[in-house]
């Protein structure tokens, strides 16, 4: 999972929870904000329109 420098998201607490479902975290580099474009339009379209993603019913479903 590859998030910004915020300390919700550095927090030991999440790495812990992370780690223990075997996800591997990583971080912007500092004063970088656009460290991840390819991910970064996502994360607006999440952001200010709460309808996007859709909640799936099955993982097929999530898939296609």
């Amino acid at each position: 999972m590859h998030a910004d420098n915020g300390s919700a998201m550095t927090s030991n607490l999440l790495r812990d929870h992370l780690t223990r479902h075997g996800i591997e975290l990583s971080h912007n580099r500092p004063y970088v904000s656009d460290d991840n474009p390819f991910s970064e339009p996502g994360f607006r379209t999440m952001k200010y329109r709460p309808g996007c993603p859709k909640a799936f019913t099955d993982l097929d479903t999530a898939r296609s």
